[in-house]
């Protein structure tokens, strides 16, 4: 095997760079999924929207298929007071806003010290927020974006639901949804079962998935909500092409960043639009048969 080079790359300043907030927002707008996992399949709704307290929120960011929206403050050089109470207060302008959606702070620094960590622990339970330190690495005149995810209390908050059981099961993901969402479900299995008899749901604590023959494997994902159903087809090549064809039709839908296609479901819809559904769950279930 060939020896390993191993770069030295230097922790630069953006600022020493010539570069600004704008310009970093611009870079996460191209390529959002920098940011870390939870941003791959998201989208930027607005930049440096204006909110009621009279600032600008840097960006507001849109996760469809968990009914998530971002609120994310960037700050170039160290974090601050001011960023930091800015930020909480704008998610909770916007989570007051928009009650129908899941609202999770997030701050993004160059530095982000022991003392604000220990300040931003604190908020645990009470705050969803994720901290993400940016190291802007140089190596011979070209610059690396390094994003480190140093806090989630999102991650905090889901991992206490879990201790309890929280979205374990069938009667934990009826309190969560209701008890016709979880239904909508059942006869979306039924369907799938048609070209992949052994699948059979598997109640996860963030969605519900799929297991054939007793293995996970989640071709087709669920996230039930009070109303409807986020029903995610997840190893579909052609996304894009079943976007535009379910939209046309009058679902609500839309083509993952990476493969694959995501679409609402209501109660109305399941029945109404019946054979578009099943014309979908066919395409995704003969992709999945398909794969060696």
């Amino acid at each position: 095997m060939a020896p390993i080079e191993i770069i030295r790359p230097v922790r630069r300043n953006l600022r020493e760079l010539g570069l600004d907030e704008r310009w970093l927002e611009q870079q996460l707008e191209s390529e959002l999924g920098m940011l870390g996992p939870e941003f791959q399949d998201a989208e930027v709704l607005q930049t440096q929207r204006q909110v009621e307290s009279g600032g600008r929120l840097d960006m507001l960011v849109f996760d469809r298929v968990k009914n998530r929206r971002y609120v994310v403050e960037i700050m170039l050089g160290a974090l601050d007071e001011s960023h930091v109470f800015r930020t909480i207060e704008y998610w909770d302008i916007e989570r007051r806003r928009y009650p129908g959606h899941d609202h999770v702070a997030v701050i993004v620094a160059e530095e982000i010290g022991s003392r604000f960590l220990n300040v931003l622990s604190i908020m645990a339970g009470n705050v969803p927020l994720i901290a993400i330190q940016l190291n802007a690495l140089d190596h011979h005149g070209k610059l690396i974006l390094h994003f480190a995810k140093v806090l989630s209390l999102l991650d905090l908050r889901e991992d206490d639901a879990t201790s309890d059981g929280g979205g374990s099961d069938r009667s934990e993901w009826e309190k969560k949804s209701t008890p016709e969402m979880l239904k909508i479900v059942d006869d979306i299995l039924q369907v799938i079962r048609k070209w992949v008899a052994n699948a059979e749901l598997n109640y996860l604590v963030h969605y519900v998935g799929l297991r054939v023959n007793g293995v996970s494997d989640n071709f087709v994902t669920f996230h039930p909500k009070k109303k409807f159903i986020y029903v995610s087809c997840n190893r579909m090549p052609d996304g894009e092409a079943w976007e535009k064809k379910m939209t046309q039709a009058g679902w609500v839908a839309g083509a993952n960043k990476r493969r694959g296609l995501w679409v609402r479901v209501s109660a109305v819809e399941v029945q109404s639009k019946r054979n578009e559904m099943e014309e979908l769950l066919q395409a995704a279930a003969n992709s999945y048969l398909a794969e060696p």
